[in-house]
């Protein structure tokens, strides 16, 4: 099987992206400054309309980010609103 899947904290298969095959193109670090809503970051490879990634690690409490890639790199949005100081592990994935 390749692809990526996900699942919640009881069990439930919430992401499944098993029927398409992707390419593993890196692990990346971000650490998010308090008081942003959004941070672009540049990384090379990455295209809107072929990649993908995938928020793996966040230390600290709980909080709620997401992630949308653009040619040249990906963006993390805050979903709340406004962020405290994260340092978030992103995968990075491009379909082939």
């Amino acid at each position: 099987m390749s692809g990526l899947q996900c699942w919640d904290g009881s069990g439930k298969l919430i992401v499944d992206l098993g029927d398409y095959m992707v390419r593993y193109i890196g692990r990346t670090v971000v650490n998010a400054p308090a008081g942003i809503s959004q941070m672009n970051v540049p990384y090379a490879g990455l295209t809107a309309s072929g990649s993908f990634a995938a928020i793996v690690k966040l230390t600290g409490v709980v909080r709620i980010w997401s992630t949308s890639c653009y040619d040249g790199g990906f963006t993390l949005y805050f979903v709340p609103g406004t962020s405290y100081a994260d340092t978030i592990t992103v995968d990075l994935y491009n379909f082939l």
